[in-house]
Formats: structure tokens, C-alpha cells, sequence
């Protein structure tokens, strides 16, 4: 049967788009989830003590709140009325209550040279005061990647070597008084050499967390490497070797949803 331009056009694009499905199926499956956290597993203000994670390093990390567990109370997340959250509202320098996640072995925890995604939603007290880090690995002046909201102040950092100069993104500013729960995320793009933080507000109106600031800096590409021994760690940031820290930049709120991914 002879085939007419039209029937060779519709071949092509068929083989075309058939030869893009396996394509599409790995770029989506290319993100690696290191460890996602929630809380949901606790009764409404019950202690959390040890907190479940899932992803590639739950097998090998250990995670607990250093030293107060007390002062980390289980809460209603903000955005639905099932999920819980971990309130640090009780919580404060002097009594820091800070989640560590430490890995045993192998660094389960690193990221490398390629790109990584960290991430956490959050929601202040009414006040708002200096420190307030919410998800970091690493200490000032060392190898270190920051989700921070000093004074309000919502920012990603990251600094790939000791010493270096460290790669801050501008801030978004959340007032004092506001209590609405947001959603910080950084992105370190390996192949653009970009480090990208984005700011969202959960809107009950659209039922979801809608961007209120996004900025992104270049200079970000090289490999990033830890001590096995150094700690994630969630609301503040713990000593070296995971003992309190004496400016333990406490977070004064409520924090969910916390991830590192790969890719």
C-alpha cells in the first residue's frame, strides 16, 4: 500500500513521542529522597522524643531531641486538621530543644557534588527573635548548607569548604505577628552552579502554599563533604560532637514536613 506525505508525517510523530515516554520516566524518577520527616505518628501534645524518618538513610541514622525532648511538643500542623507538627514553642536558648540526626558508617547523609534540595515548612511564634535556624548540616565557618529565618529574615546558605566564603541567598521577610505556617526550600543546581531559596504562605483559600518570594545566586557548584559525625539537625544547630550548643540559635515555633533530597 503506498503511503501518502500525510500517513509518514503521522508515522513520525508517533515514533517521535514513543521514543520521549522513556525519557519523561527517568527524569522522574532521577530525585533521591534522603530523608522526609513528619510527625504524624505522635498523639496531639505528646513528647517527641525520637522522631521517624523515611527515604535511603533511615536504615543508618539515628535521630533523637537533644537535650530537652520535653520542650518538642506534637501539634496541629496549620494547613489540615489530621497532620501533627513539632512545637518548639516551649523551647528557648536556655532550654533548647533540638532534633539531630546523626549517621553510623557510611555518610548517609551526603550530597556531594550533585544537586540537592532541603526543605521544611514552619510557622513562628508571635514573636520573632535572632537565630530561629530551622534545618542545617554544619556549623559557621565550616562545610555547611542552612535553611534559616534570623529576625524574619527567610534565607539559604552554603558554604563548600572550611574557611570559604559562604553563598547567601537575599532574604524574604516574614513580620513579626504573623503565625501562618510557610514553606522554606533550597536548591543547590549543580550543572547551573546555582543555589535557589524559595519562600511559600500556606492560603486556606486556594488550599495550598502559594510563592511569596524566590531568589536565586550563582558560585554554588563544587563538592560539598562532612565529617560523618556532623548532624543534621532541625531547630537549632548542636555542637560538634552533638552536645548542646551554647548559642544554639533556637527555632521559636512550630516545624513539618522536613526533607533532603538528591537530584
Amino acid at each position: 500500500m503506498r503511503r501518502t506525505p500525510l500517513r509518514h508525517a503521522l508515522v513520525a510523530l508517533c515514533a517521535v513521542t514513543l521514543a520521549s515516554l522513556p525519557i519523561l520516566s527517568a527524569r522522574a524518577s532521577s530525585t533521591t529522597t534522603v530523608f522526609s520527616m513528619t510527625f504524624n505518628e505522635y498523639g496531639l501534645g505528646s513528647t517527641v522524643s525520637y522522631p521517624d524518618i523515611t527515604g535511603t538513610a533511615q536504615p543508618t541514622v539515628f535521630v533523637s531531641v537533644v537535650p530537652k525532648p520535653s520542650r518538642a511538643k506534637a501539634a496541629e500542623n496549620g494547613t489540615t486538621s489530621t497532620n501533627r507538627s513539632m512545637d518548639l514553642r516551649g523551647a528557648s536558648a536556655s532550654i533548647p530543644a533540638i532534633v539531630g540526626l546523626k549517621s553510623s558508617g557510611s555518610d548517609a547523609l551526603a550530597v556531594g557534588s550533585g544537586s540537592f534540595t532541603w526543605r521544611a515548612d514552619f510557622s513562628f511564634d508571635t514573636t520573632i527573635g535572632g537565630g530561629e535556624n530551622i534545618l542545617q548540616r554544619g556549623l559557621a565557618g565550616g562545610p555547611q548548607w542552612k535553611l534559616s529565618a534570623d529576625d524574619g529574615r527567610v534565607l539559604c546558605a552554603l558554604r563548600l569548604s572550611e574557611g570559604a566564603a559562604a553563598l547567601t541567598t537575599p532574604a524574604v521577610t516574614i513580620a513579626a505577628g504573623n503565625t501562618k505556617w510557610h514553606r522554606g526550600e533550597c536548591r543547590r543546581d549543580a550543572s547551573a552552579g546555582t543555589l535557589t531559596s524559595t519562600v511559600s504562605r500556606w492560603d486556606t483559600a486556594v488550599g495550598g502554599f502559594v510563592v511569596i518570594g524566590s531568589h536565586t545566586v550563582s558560585g554554588a557548584g563544587g563538592d560539598l563533604r562532612f565529617d560523618v559525625d556532623t548532624q543534621v539537625t532541625i531547630g537549632g544547630k548542636l555542637s560538634a560532637d552533638g552536645s548542646p550548643h551554647p548559642s544554639p540559635d533556637q527555632f521559636d515555633g512550630r516545624i513539618d514536613n522536613v526533607s533532603l533530597r538528591l537530584g
